[in-house]
């Protein structure tokens, strides 16, 4: 939505899991949590965006070894420029909180490195880890990398595969792939 010289930008994930552990740890599939993104973002004529704004997680998981269940707020600000030819470069930070839930001390912030190079024909690759960094029990600190090839296949509409590798924290070692179809434009 825009409003004189500023637009919105709002994210919706949401993820369903499947972890499979080997005898006598047990399995569980189901959701995880969701999180709410909402930014008032200003555009510049030099090819830069700054945003400011709200996060949430919402505690829709369904089973505690899927996610934590905590209701979390914060604030968030994100940064992109575009003026670079076939590049695109930006950052998101996330700042959260514990609101209600089993753990009220939680607080930790979510940084997102954003770079895009776009190939010719709509095709892409892209990165967009998301490296999560306690405050409360410092220096806990996941870190991830991933690499997404995609195609946008409408103006609305893009396709990607996505592999990521957790280097550090919650999860170290593992490798996920993902097939992600994204709704890019309301």
């Amino acid at each position: 939505m825009r409003v004189l010289d500023f637009y919105t930008f709002a994210r919706l994930e949401m993820y369903a899991e499947a972890l499979n552990k080997p005898a006598p740890a047990t399995s569980a599939v189901g959701l995880q949590n969701w999180n709410a993104l909402w930014l008032g973002a200003k555009p510049f004529h030099w090819g830069a965006q700054l945003g400011l704004g709200v996060t949430a997680v919402l505690p829709t998981a369904t089973n505690l070894a899927l996610d934590n269940q905590e209701f979390q707020l914060g604030p968030a600000v994100g940064g992109l420029v575009t003026h670079v030819k076939h590049l695109e470069i930006g950052a998101l930070v996330q700042f959260l909180f514990s609101v209600a839930g089993a753990t009220p001390d939680l607080a930790y912030v979510e940084f997102q490195p954003i770079i895009t190079y776009h190939l010719p024909r709509a095709f892409f690759f892209k990165t967009d880890p998301i490296m999560s960094f306690d405050f409360k029990h410092s220096p806990t600190a996941t870190v991830p990398v991933n690499l997404h090839f995609g195609r946008a296949l409408t103006s609305y509409f893009s396709l990607q595969v996505i592999g990521e590798y957790v280097t550090t924290g919650s999860g170290h070692g593992n490798f996920t792939f993902q097939l992600n179809l994204a709704y890019v434009n309301w």
